[in-house]
């Protein structure tokens, strides 16, 4: 069990999006005169169901947006939730979307310069970067069966306590590490967060959210920003 630690302070700092006003504009769209012209948007769908009319108003503004500025529409697939995957989504999807108008200028049906364009087919990426998190220091493999994590959430919620993961694998000697692996339990690789002193994330979108990883599978939440960072840079 691990040692009880003070709290880590955490500060989260907006940051405001630097785009300058354009002068004597008598309609806001007149904005988009002053935005780069290089635009790559993408819709990221989850083929755990069918296209809802919500899906498809996000994939309309983000088509308008993207050929307004004379930029590409991508189509990434997350589909990093396999137990919900349903099959044919994707292959309707694209079906229902191409109906309405909006195409694809890259995607797992057409290909293109920043693919692969399915997260689970980018699975030697990412296991790329975890082995050199867990070489720095700055992640742990976790052993925990899902019954144990289980019974530790049902304990915690008992006792009125916010549900959390108790670092019962944090500091793990490397020989019982090894000794585990040798007989090939199953593990998580959880990111290895300071204990004490402050945290300072700096971000625009309001909006975010960490959930647990899953054996042999990367955490959707952890992947994505990668994923739209590599879909415009490359990589």
């Amino acid at each position: 069990m691990a040692t009880k630690q003070s709290p880590v302070k955490i500060h989260v700092r907006a940051i405001k999006p630097e785009i300058a006003s354009p002068p004597n504009a008598g309609l806001a769209m007149t904005i988009f005169n002053y935005m780069p012209t290089n635009i790559r948007a993408r819709f990221a769908p989850s083929p755990t169901g069918w296209l809802h009319i919500g899906s498809l108003r996000t994939a309309l503004f983000g088509y308008l947006i993207a050929k307004t500025l004379h930029g590409k529409f991508i189509l990434r697939v997350e589909d990093t939730d396999q137990k919900r995957e349903v099959a044919g989504a994707v292959e309707s999807l694209i079906k229902i979307l191409d109906w309405t108008g909006i195409r694809f200028d890259e995607g797992p049906h057409l290909g293109g310069d920043y693919g692969p364009y399915v997260q689970s087919q980018r699975l030697a990426i990412y296991e790329k970067y975890a082995e050199q998190l867990l070489a720095e220091n700055k992640a742990y493999r976790c052993f925990c069966s899902v019954e144990r994590l289980e019974k530790m959430r049902q304990g915690q919620q008992a006792k009125k306590l916010p549900p959390r993961y108790d670092r019962a694998c944090r500091e793990l000697a490397e020989t019982e590490v090894n000794k585990k692996l040798a007989q090939g339990e199953k593990f998580v690789i959880r990111q290895k967060m300071p204990l004490a002193g402050q945290v300072i994330v700096r971000r625009i979108a309001r909006r975010h959210k960490i959930s647990g990883p899953r054996f042999g599978r990367p955490d959707f939440n952890k992947v994505r920003w990668y994923a739209d960072l590599s879909v415009r840079r490359g990589g």
